[in-house]
């Protein structure tokens, strides 16, 4: 919501927030960090089952694929 005056000839905007915006929204950065969490673990666990043809097709080595498997679901 926004109200408009005019005040010396300029115009002022003042913008409001509802309450429930930031209550609503509070928990989405943690939510979306969850999110990617899970994306790294399930991405990860499938890596770890291509055999050596299938990550030479997708261009990977084996020692790309073992420092990605190394590295904690949170990075």
């Amino acid at each position: 919501m926004s109200n408009l005056n005019k005040q010396g000839g300029t115009t002022m905007a003042t913008y409001q927030l509802k309450a429930s915006f930031t209550t609503e929204y509070a928990g989405l950065p943690r939510t979306l960090n969850v999110s990617k969490w899970r994306r790294n673990y399930v991405t990860r666990k499938h890596l770890s089952t291509l055999t050596s043809a299938q990550l030479k097709d997708i261009g990977l080595s084996e020692t790309q694929v073992k420092n990605e498997l190394a590295k904690p679901f949170w990075k």
